[in-house]
């Protein structure tokens, strides 16, 4: 898999999260929940702990010990390439 692959399909995975956030019917959720969701490797689960940092720096979530919260109205669109 090329460089341009990974990037590609790191997107896609930021997309499939997104969607899950916006998708799910209760307003919390666990990482696990996602993991389990998108049948995450080890190493992509450390890459998703960064996305869920960066989202909840830009306050699309907010993550606490437990749980993740998804503020209401929150701008859930995909990330720009």
């Amino acid at each position: 898999m090329s460089l341009g692959d990974k990037a590609c399909l790191r997107r896609v995975r930021k997309k499939a999260v997104l969607d899950f956030i916006a998708l799910r019917e209760a307003k919390s959720f666990t990482f696990r929940e996602v993991v389990r969701h998108l049948d995450l490797e080890s190493d992509e689960r450390r890459s998703l702990q960064r996305f869920l940092d960066e989202l909840d720096g830009e306050e699309v979530i907010h993550r606490v010990r437990r749980a993740i919260t998804r503020f209401r109205g929150a701008r859930t669109s995909s990330p720009a390439p």
